[in-house]
């Protein structure tokens, strides 16, 4: 999703969504974008204004409770930018604000990728993140897109899974397949997202997680709403129907026990809650966590 910095540069007009306040422009747009490209830490995705309101929030105190009673949990994140900023509120949960984070060697990262990475990747990707309290660990990886090899990459690093949450990288769809043309007109899937090939992608990254952890509980995040260009919008509804047809039509196959967070529902007609990239929910991560938790077991 990091290549929308440069196709936004290309836009003299943005076509916002009539729900999104109108008050942004451009400069807001690519300059949010920039600064989520610059760092992984918390004072990139969660800002420190954010993490005090965070704080505030009376979820903040109940899922905190129940962290502090679990017997110990490993948990991974392993998705898009919206699950890193779920990541980074859980590691508040453990009182963490400093994470552990690494950049990727070309070689780690062609692993981690699944195919040739290049420097330009090692720029838009951040290895894996840890935090952790005397009990339970949160680990994160990056990908964009459904990928079934970073999950080995955090494995080199962590210990075994209890609990695996995965987004099925449908906010990477939403730009679809002629970007640079904004103004163009509707915006077609590209190829990796039409609704056969990415369930079918989404399938084999499932399985072959689920092989590699076997023990682990599987959460899936359906992708958010956005907060722009109806034409992207429609993109992540399809996308997110497709998924939708695939967990129903392997409900007894490959999704049997992945449990499912709804991203598009929590999120959908909440623009006022959005960061101005529009994409994020930053106040409204400990509600995504709270049904993540409850999608897995974890009371």
């Amino acid at each position: 999703m990091y290549f929308f910095l440069l196709s936004i540069c290309t836009i003299n007009a943005l076509r916002l969504n009539p729900e999104y306040s109108a008050e942004f422009s451009k400069n807001d747009v690519v300059s949010e974008r920039a600064k989520m490209n610059d760092s992984m830490g918390l004072e990139g995705p969660l800002k420190p204004e954010e993490q005090s309101k965070l704080k505030k929030n009376p979820l903040m105190k109940e899922l905190k409770a129940r962290v502090d009673g679990w017997h110990g949990q490993t948990i991974y994140f392993i998705g898009d930018s919206t699950i890193r900023n779920q990541f980074s509120a859980f590691c508040l949960l453990l009182n963490q604000q400093e994470l552990v984070m690494t950049k990727p060697t070309i070689e780690e990262l062609t692993y981690y990728l699944g195919h040739a990475a290049t420097p330009a990747n090692i720029r838009n990707n951040h290895g894996w993140a840890g935090c952790k309290d005397g009990k339970t660990t949160a680990f994160f990886a990056m990908t964009r897109e459904n990928n079934s090899t970073a999950i080995d990459y955090v494995m080199e690093h962590a210990p075994a899974p209890d609990v695996v949450y995965y987004n099925s990288g449908g906010v990477y769809c939403m730009y679809g397949s002629s970007a640079p043309g904004i103004e163009g007109g509707v915006h077609t899937l590209k190829e990796s997202c039409q609704p056969e090939y990415y369930k079918r992608e989404m399938k084999g990254a499932i399985s072959a997680m689920k092989s590699k952890a076997p023990n682990a509980k599987f959460v899936l995040m359906l992708s958010h709403s956005v907060c722009f260009f109806p034409d992207f919008k429609e993109n992540l509804r399809r996308v997110n129907e497709a998924a939708t047809d695939l967990i129903k039509a392997e409900e007894e196959g490959a999704f049997a026990n992945v449990a499912i967070v709804d991203g598009w529902k929590l999120t959908d007609g909440k623009c006022k809650s959005a960061d101005k990239s529009g994409v994020h929910y930053n106040m409204l991560v400990l509600d995504e966590l709270k049904s993540m938790m409850d999608a897995a077991g974890l009371h």
